[in-house]
């Protein structure tokens, strides 16, 4: 995170992507990806109470907006993601059927639900790569 005190502005990277999807694989612990979108939340919600008069808020893709209108959208993203991702796996009776040639019909439909939920939302390439981590922490 970079504060730019001239303009009150706030560079945060890839912790917001605003209107724009975001990286799910979460970090790589002991090799595998290990997302911990709860956490995610909370560190949004830190840098908002510690700066929320700056404006503008850019962030590591999207749109540049206001810290506070930045992390609201993207907690409840981040919620709503969790969600479509629990329900999906949920959902699948085969849990091996993500894994080898099968694994691809479920994260096109995951993509779908992801581009019917945010439809305004830019780089959907973003959950086509990463969301196997999110994927992944629900199995």
């Amino acid at each position: 995170m970079v504060l730019l005190p001239q303009n009150k502005g706030l560079v945060v990277g890839d912790l917001i992507h605003h209107n724009s999807h975001a990286w799910l694989e979460g970090g790589i612990v002991g090799g595998a990806p290990t997302p911990n979108l709860s956490a995610w939340i909370e560190l949004l919600q830190d840098i908002k109470d510690d700066f929320s008069n700056f404006l503008p808020t850019f962030g590591g893709r999207g749109e540049v907006t206001s810290l506070k209108n930045a992390v609201d959208t993207q907690t409840n993203y981040l919620k709503v993601a969790e969600e479509i991702v629990e329900e999906y796996v949920l959902s699948v009776e085969e849990k091996e059927s993500f894994e080898g040639e099968t694994s691809a019909a479920h994260y096109q439909k995951i993509s779908q639900l992801f581009s019917k939920e945010f439809p305004q939302y830019e780089l959907g390439y973003l959950i086509d790569y990463g969301v196997y981590g999110l994927v992944n922490s629900k199995l």
